[in-house]
């Protein structure tokens, strides 16, 4: 099986996403920073923390796909990107 790794997985549109992948057969890994948006039986959990800057390296190697679905202004104030002007 599959697996698909998704950023912005708990938000509108990755629910929607989460959703199709399941239904698909996809084994689906939602990269959150919160346990409080771990409620989907089905679906792994793996936790990041946009302060410290840290990641679940061994979720994102385990994905064969990757979805972003960040909202760049969530990820551009905590820093990890660097607006050009």
């Amino acid at each position: 099986m599959e697996s698909v790794l998704i950023t912005g997985g708990t938000g509108l549109v990755g629910n929607v996403l989460v959703e199709e992948l399941l239904r698909r057969k996809y084994h689906v890994i939602v990269m959150t920073r919160g346990e409080k948006d771990a409620r989907d039986p089905n679906v792994q959990y793996a936790y990041w923390d946009v302060e410290k800057q840290t990641i679940d390296d061994a979720a994102v190697a385990s994905a064969d796909h990757i979805y972003t679905w960040l909202a760049p202004i969530s990820v551009s104030s905590a820093g990890l990107i660097k607006e050009s002007r």
